[in-house]
């Protein structure tokens, strides 16, 4: 079980660290002031260093509210219990699973794969509809993207070893 003070904390250090991550990247650019303007890291730094605040001082003021309500109350608020994390995880694992598989496999290995599992396991079609389908929808966004917008996506080893490259 998951409660909302825990998920307001765990954001709030989330969105910290994604401005913390802003700041550190723009003053490797530079985030100063030049003779011809701004630098370029100079916006993104100030960006960062609002959003660090904004999630500070949210997380700050959640933990101020649990003290108030665990005074009055036993506990806390439940943000997430055990059947609808099951729901979530079982589309969240596979999504995790493509974008790992994305890296090592390519885009259209990892995009086949993952649609296929998601309308075999989600979807109840049978698997060699579900492998149809994935296949299907990777080969039209090859030609999508691939020929007609000359746009290149991630290719694994696969596509290399076929001649897809």
């Amino acid at each position: 079980m998951i409660t909302r003070i825990q998920m307001e904390v765990a954001t709030a250090m989330a969105t910290a660290g994604a401005g913390l991550l802003a700041i550190i990247g723009s003053r490797e650019l530079g985030a100063g002031w030049s003779d011809h303007g701004p630098e370029p890291g100079y916006f993104p730094f100030w960006v960062g260093l609002i959003l660090l605040g904004a999630s500070l001082w949210n997380g700050a003021a959640a933990i101020v509210r649990s003290w108030g309500r665990a005074v009055s109350e036993e506990g806390g608020d439940v943000f997430l219990d055990r059947d609808p994390a099951k729901r979530i995880a079982t589309f969240l694992g596979p999504i995790l699973a493509f974008v790992v598989m994305t890296v090592f496999l390519g885009f259209y290995v990892a995009s086949t794969t993952y649609l296929t599992w998601i309308c075999w396991r989600q979807g109840k079609l049978k698997p060699l509809r579900a492998v149809a389908l994935g296949l299907t929808f990777s080969a039209v966004l090859y030609v999508v993207f691939e020929i007609i917008f000359l746009v290149p996506l991630l290719k694994g080893p696969l596509e290399a070893a076929v001649g897809i490259y």
